[in-house]
């Protein structure tokens, strides 16, 4: 899944949604330096789209 936030300059946010309700979507992203790390966002905030 990816999350693009409302803002034309963010680049979008790609990982593995791990939950989504109506106030957050929590996305685990990889990250060679610390590992697994899921974030938690606004679902006010941006747009949650499924990567092909």
């Amino acid at each position: 899944m990816s999350y693009q936030i409302n803002d034309a300059n963010s680049p979008p946010i790609a990982g593995r949604l791990v939950a989504q309700d109506p106030q957050r979507v929590s996305i685990q992203l990889e990250n060679p330096l610390v590992g697994a790390v899921v974030v938690h966002l606004p679902t006010t905030g941006g747009r949650l789209h499924r990567l092909d």
